[in-house]
């Protein structure tokens, strides 16, 4: 089965979260996208430090989305260990 087509609607929700919907919306999201594809995390932090963190702040989405892409490498590996010894 091939992902990519639900990946690419989970990244343009993604994108689309972090601009007009709630933190825990854009959370839940990059929580899912990120089971398919770890990077999302960061990658979704950075940006919303870019846009909504004010100068001289901490970057917590920044470290946010690494401690989600942290956990969902570690998962993402773990089913794919399993799947390929089954």
């Amino acid at each position: 089965m091939n992902a990519l087509p639900l990946t690419i609607v989970f990244l343009l929700a993604l994108l689309m979260s972090i601009l007009f919907f709630p933190w825990h919306i854009t959370l839940a999201i990059a929580s899912a996208l990120s089971l398919f594809v770890p990077v999302i995390g960061v990658l979704s932090g950075i940006l919303i430090d870019a846009l909504y963190a004010p100068a001289g702040s901490w970057y917590l989405a920044s470290l946010f989305g690494l401690g989600i892409s942290t956990i969902a490498w570690f998962v993402h590996h773990f089913i794919k260990a399993r799947i390929m010894g089954a």
